[in-house]
């Protein structure tokens, strides 16, 4: 029993020291990846799109490109709402690309949230999105 511990203590630092070198190496901070930034990942109330996910598909403008192309998916997208419910950043987590990408960040910036709520005071707080691109 002692030797399955230890060889899972030793496996466990091995993937920790991987993922480190991993994160730093695209140019990530690894404590901010572990312990978080000033936007929190959870939140006991998370935001919520003020008019629901419609609204930000009401916002949505299809590009030329991409419906030419018939291009259709979902980007999937980090959204950094601040604690007045604006949206301050938004980055790509996988994209579909020809406009697609920057006509997800539009929408979702233009959108009120609800804000994010933790122990009794508004925060900030980063959540994940799916944008769908549907002809």
């Amino acid at each position: 029993m002692k030797k399955v511990n230890l060889i899972l203590v030793i496996l466990m630092g091995i993937f920790l020291i991987n993922s480190k070198s991993f994160f730093l190496q695209a140019g990530g901070s690894f404590n901010n990846l572990l312990q978080g930034d000033e936007y929190l990942a959870f939140a006991s109330k998370m935001p919520e799109v003020k008019g629901g996910m419609d609204e930000i598909t009401k916002k949505l403008v299809y590009p030329e490109e991409a419906a030419s192309k018939g291009i259709q998916g979902k980007v999937f997208l980090i959204a950094f709402v601040d604690e007045d419910g604006t949206v301050s950043d938004v980055r790509i987590l996988r994209g579909l690309g020809s406009g697609c990408d920057e006509a997800a960040i539009q929408a979702v910036k233009s959108c009120s949230f609800t804000p994010g709520e933790h122990d009794g005071k508004k925060v900030k707080v980063k959540m994940s999105l799916a944008i769908p691109f549907k002809l």
